[in-house]
């Protein structure tokens, strides 16, 4: 039983190791875990219809078109092939994707006494956003699977962890508690795999 364990802990160690050269690789050199960004090089630039944004101001429309535009944005990137994961915060829209507004002062209204504006701005993807959105989208998901990474290897120390621990218990013991820790040890491992089977 304790040579059994003995070659699992080894085993152990070397994919530990080995995941963790791998790691480091790909960190440093953009390898396995970074995935190519969408290709849409024909065509990286396309214009919507024009956003609509009422308030009672300029501004409070224009929070109003930003998160019009986020949804049609996002929307079109899911739509990509492959599909943009990246979501474009309400920043970015309004900085990089709305153009010049125009108010629409046939679509002014007075609800409850109150007078509410109606602007509208244009909303396109040109070249250059559309590489800020081809890089946004490659760096959230290489930190993605960067994290995913560290927490399967933090999961498999944790695994072999819990096996050396069981091998030294034993030894320790001289065998007196050998069931015992057999049931604790094939618990742990559970959790332990259970654990690795969700990260994954």
């Amino acid at each position: 039983m304790r040579s059994a364990l003995t070659g699992s802990v080894n085993s152990l160690i070397l994919v530990v190791v080995a995941m963790g050269m791998w790691f480091q690789a790909a960190r440093a050199e953009g390898g396995p875990v970074a995935s190519p960004g969408p290709s849409l090089a024909e065509e990286p630039e396309h214009e919507f219809d024009r956003v609509e944004g009422r308030g009672r101001s300029r501004k409070e429309a224009q929070r109003d078109a930003v998160g019009k535009a986020q949804v049609i944005i996002v929307k079109h990137l899911r739509r990509l092939e492959p599909p943009v994961e990246w979501t474009p915060p309400g920043s970015f829209i309004r900085d990089r994707l709305l153009g010049k507004p125009q108010h629409e002062e046939a679509k002014d209204e007075t609800v409850e006494g109150v007078h509410v504006e109606c602007w509208s701005w244009p909303l396109a993807i040109n070249s250059k956003t559309w590489q800020a959105i081809q890089e946004a989208d490659r760096k959230e998901r290489v930190e993605r699977r960067m994290i995913l990474l560290a927490k399967l290897l933090a999961g498999l120390v944790a695994l072999l962890g819990v096996v050396a621990g069981y091998v030294r218990l034993d030894e320790y013991t001289k065998g007196y508690y050998t069931g015992w820790l057999r049931a604790g040890a094939l618990g742990a491992l559970a959790v332990v795999g259970a654990g690795l089977w969700l990260l994954a």
